[in-house]
């Protein structure tokens, strides 16, 4: 009888804490908590990571203009290219120009569509291309896939930018690259003077007698 009334109030109390451990509510909040914070902290970070790759990728775009910009606008920039490519990375803060490299080039009507380079030069961290005087590169096309350039002699000014994208979270997100070029056709003289030894040139620009007497 002993062991059958004790039987019975055992059952009996595991109910009672049952029916007690299912009307507690206590803690489940923080336990919720616990499952979901992993995520919406993952979310929130790549966010943030997203916002700054999309920022840093409109500074690259905005570089890319600026420095096209700034030589298309001068009618001589022998001595100057050094100052134009420091004032253009400005657009990049605040990110660093470690990772940074900008290649700027006048381009030439060359005769039968084809496009000559008259001069490229390079920042000092390096370009994203090295073009050599008299290279042939393609001409870009409009909308009926046409080169925009028709008459010979005539330039462009190609800028084209590249940057080393590293995140903050570097040890969890892989860096990378992201570039932009921009055309703009030259407003004070049709072929910019660049004189040095290291972008080429000459003061008749697209006029030389290099590029008019090609066929």
């Amino acid at each position: 009888m002993f062991l059958k009334t004790s039987h019975k109030t055992a059952i009996n109390a595991y109910k009672k804490f049952i029916t007690r451990l299912k009307r507690d509510n206590k803690g489940v909040a923080a336990l919720e908590f616990a499952l979901i914070a992993p995520i919406m902290v993952t979310l929130y970070m790549g966010s943030v990571e997203l916002h700054h790759a999309l920022s840093a990728d409109r500074r690259v775009t905005d570089l890319a203009g600026a420095t096209a910009d700034l030589v298309a606008q001068s009618a001589d920039i022998s001595g100057q290219i050094d100052n134009i490519f420091d004032a253009a990375s400005t657009y990049l803060k605040p990110y660093g120009v470690e990772n940074l490299h900008i290649t700027v080039s006048s381009i030439c009507h060359a005769g039968d569509d084809t496009g000559r380079i008259d001069w490229s030069a390079n920042y000092v961290n390096g370009g994203v291309k090295s073009y050599a005087r008299m290279e042939v590169v393609p001409l870009p096309l409009d909308a009926d896939d046409k080169p925009v350039l028709t008459i010979k002699g005539t330039s462009l000014i190609l800028a084209e930018v590249s940057y080393e994208y590293t995140s903050p979270l570097g040890k969890y997100v892989n860096s990378m690259t992201l570039s932009d070029h921009y055309y703009l056709r030259p407003r004070l003289k049709e072929t910019p003077s660049v004189l040095n030894e290291g972008a080429g040139g000459s003061v008749d620009g697209c006029a030389n007698s290099d590029f008019s007497d090609l066929e």
